[in-house]
């Protein structure tokens, strides 16, 4: 993975509330596979090789991080039992234990059940995620990574971390598996 540094012209015209992301991968081929066999077939197994991965590739990078805190995006409570798990717990799990950085898996949550956000367009993806998130309790640490599968538009990173900004993070980086390409 290559240090590349980009722009899309949305960003340049409305910035995210987010500061950073870093994706491991591009959403295409095998790694787009072994997503979605986690994801919607629920084998553990590819989360597991994704996860190692992701580790191997950002730990060494991060290590200096300022970053205090990883928040994996959360799953609605009736999708978390019809799965049995968050995959983006699953897939950053390797990172938060090589990096000794606490994973905030119970304080964040989604306060509605939401269409998937796959297949809508960005519009529709920004009106589906918005207000579906809140804390239990205030989050103490000013620099925050939150942690996700794949990002497409990066609406749903974004109402998070624009949650987050409005709990009082300073700082707001988005780790992902992998982005998908841009056309």
């Amino acid at each position: 993975m290559s240090e590349h540094i980009a722009f899309c012209g949305r960003c340049l015209n409305k910035a995210p509330f987010y500061d950073k992301t870093q994706a491991v991968f591009e959403y295409k081929g095998e790694v787009e596979w072994l997503i979605q066999q986690l994801k919607f077939k629920s084998k553990l197994i590819p989360g597991h090789i994704l996860s190692q991965l992701i580790a191997d590739r950002l730990a060494e990078r991060l290590k200096s991080s300022c970053i205090e805190l990883m928040i994996p995006v959360p799953l609605h409570v009736k999708r978390i039992r019809n799965r049995g798990f968050n995959q983006s717990v699953e897939l950053f799990a390797h990172l938060a234990q090589r990096l000794a950085l606490p994973m905030d898996v119970k304080n964040c949550q989604r306060k509605t059940f939401t269409e998937q956000q796959s297949g809508l367009n960005r519009q529709q993806r920004d009106k589906n995620i918005k207000d579906a998130f809140y804390f239990k309790r205030r989050i103490d640490a000013k620099h925050i990574a939150i942690v996700d599968d794949v990002m497409t538009t990066g609406s749903t990173v974004n109402e998070l971390a624009r949650v987050l900004k409005a709990q009082g993070a300073d700082y707001v980086e988005v780790w992902v598996c992998a982005r998908t390409p841009r056309g």
